[in-house]
């Protein structure tokens, strides 16, 4: 028996990006569209009218309204699950760490390829965080700012045991979770930093 698709709402006051998304979404049989909105207020009010929340919101980060942080913590608050992907024209470090910060699961620029996308999607719907190379090395370089700002607390936790060379079995060790959760959280790490391997992320921080 065949899985459900995942369902996609998309929130944004243009059409023609909410045109080219439903395309990408309707090319992939893992994914259905459900629905759009053009403002906060749109937003709210169909998404409390559908049957069931979905899965995954696509929302531009400058609405009309409001801001798309400021509608993912406001749904949160309402106990509504489900992952959030920022779209935005405005690449500046500032705005993706802010996103970060309030609970984001992917920041992609709008001018991203249908494959990254879809890439991001899936990566979210697995349970982990998504973000670019290029949107790491623009945290990297805000002034007076760390890619470590994006991590939780549990991800700095880790972080500085990968730095002291400890493989992940010690690691779980050392903070009292499973061998699985570290390789969760290490991946997820490797994700936010742009990191391609665990060399490459010791190189990005070793002092």
């Amino acid at each position: 028996m065949n899985e459900s698709p995942n369902s996609i709402f998309i929130i944004d006051d243009h059409n023609l990006v909410i045109d080219g998304i439903r395309l990408i979404i309707q090319s992939d049989s893992r994914l259905e569209f459900v629905g759009y909105a053009s403002s906060y207020n749109d937003a709210m009010t169909k998404l409390r009218a559908l049957s069931k929340f979905p899965d995954v919101l696509i929302c531009d980060y400058r609405l009309p309204d409001g801001t798309g942080d400021e509608l993912a913590s406001r749904l949160k608050e309402m106990n509504y699950n489900f992952k959030y992907i920022f779209l935005s024209m405005i690449m500046e470090g500032r705005i993706i760490r802010n996103c970060w910060r309030n609970g984001c699961d992917a920041f992609l620029g709008k001018n991203v390829h249908a494959k990254e996308l879809l890439s991001a999607i899936q990566t979210v719907l697995k349970g982990k965080r998504y973000i670019s190379r290029e949107q790491s090395l623009l945290l990297k370089e805000d002034t007076g700012q760390r890619i470590e700002d994006v991590l939780s607390k549990r991800e700095k936790e880790v972080l500085e045991c990968i730095l002291e060379g400890l493989p992940s079995k010690e690691i779980a060790d050392k903070l009292s979770i499973s061998k699985r959760t570290v390789d969760n959280h290490r991946q997820n790490i490797l994700n936010k930093t742009g990191s391609r391997n665990t060399a490459g992320l010791v190189s990005n921080f070793r002092k």
